[in-house]
């Protein structure tokens, strides 16, 4: 390609503040939630609580976490990177009735199956990497 190219680029910023030295955790969970535009569903028949979490984790865990329906809509893929340099068991917990868990890869594809315990399962994470788990709950 060419080394210059004329033409008008649009830039966005969306800026913040922080105490201290910057966290990188919190500077990409930062970068995730201001790229990514905020999805409202609406619970028309609401089965439970008024609010609440239906999945967590340890805030201190250094991870970020996001979540998508699964490309074959069976179960929902969770991608969980983590941005420390330590290599560890995380816990997730779903307030929801957890069926089934299993590590898959970047392409959804099932491996290993994760136990089950009280509806949380623990995800082993490299430093700095990316894994993927399958959930599915029951209906």
């Amino acid at each position: 390609f060419k080394a210059s190219q004329g033409g008008e680029i649009s830039l966005r910023y969306r800026l913040t503040t922080h105490a201290g030295p910057c966290d990188d955790v919190v500077a990409a969970r930062f970068g995730a939630e201001a790229a990514t535009p905020a999805l409202v569903l609406r619970d028309y028949m609401r089965t439970g609580a008024a609010t609440g979490s239906w999945l967590s984790l340890p805030e201190d865990a250094g991870i970020l976490l996001t979540a998508k329906p699964a490309e074959d809509g069976d179960g929902l893929i969770l991608r969980l990177q983590q941005m420390g340099g330590q290599a560890g068991e995380i816990p997730v917990r779903a307030s929801i009735g957890l069926v089934s868990a299993c590590l898959t890869s970047p392409l959804e594809v099932d491996g290993a199956p994760l136990p089950i315990e009280g509806n949380a399962i623990r995800v082993p994470v490299d430093a700095r990497a990316v894994q993927s788990v399958r959930l599915r709950f029951s209906r």
